[in-house]
This record gives C-alpha cells, structure tokens and sequence, in this order.
C-alpha cells in the first residue's frame, strides 16, 4: 500500500503580481478603456508597494483602503489571478485586477498628526 500526501493552497495569497501572466486573455471582452485604466492601476500600486493606498470601489463610488495586491487563488477562479484585496465594514474582500479604476496614496490621518505633536 502507497500513502501520498498533497498539499493544495486554495483562496491564497500566492505572492507579487506575475507580469508574465495573460492579462488581455483574462480580461477578455472587457472594454479596452477599463482595462487600460485597471492596467495602470496596478503598475501604479506595484511600483511602490509599501505605500498606503486606497482604491474607488466602481460600485459604490467610495474609497476603501487597500490591504493585499498579488496573485490570488480563490473564489470565483480558483486559480493564481492577479487581484487586489480592500477593506469592507465584514473585512477584507479580493477582486481581479478589473477592478480596479481609481487608486490613490491613502490622506495622511488628522489623529495621528495629533497624537504625535
């Protein structure tokens, strides 16, 4: 008798943006402006990856503060993609790149200006 034991990462956060990954493909009928715009987007973010950032949610038309950006292997493809995770009032939530519109450096908070002075 064989015993084998695998190890499978689902709904992970896999690691850094893989540019080698095919982003035209899995946009797919996307239009080409929001693509462009997503595109832009996420070389920005991976640029300076240690600053704050907080992204428009194209929903919702607010800005929520970016947690994690790299490939993620969870709900709904359930393959390495790369996506962004923002906060939500429940926690964290993931989303492809395509989701991504408007991004910005996260404001400097008044408290902490306070706090420190």
């Amino acid at each position: 008798m064989k015993i084998r034991m695998v190890e499978e990462r689902i709904g992970e956060l896999l690691g850094p943006v893989d540019w080698t990954f095919d982003f035209e493909k899995h946009a797919g009928a996307y239009h080409r402006e929001y693509f462009e715009r997503s595109m832009k987007c996420l070389k920005e973010i991976c640029a300076e990856p240690d600053a704050k950032w907080e992204v428009m949610d194209p929903y919702t038309q607010n800005w929520k503060e970016l947690l994690a950006v790299g490939m993620y292997d969870g709900w709904p493809y359930w393959r390495p993609v790369p996506s962004v995770c923002s906060s939500t009032w429940l926690g964290g939530e993931w989303h492809d790149f395509t989701f991504l519109r408007q991004v910005r450096k996260k404001p400097p908070q008044l408290n902490q200006e306070r706090e420190a002075g």
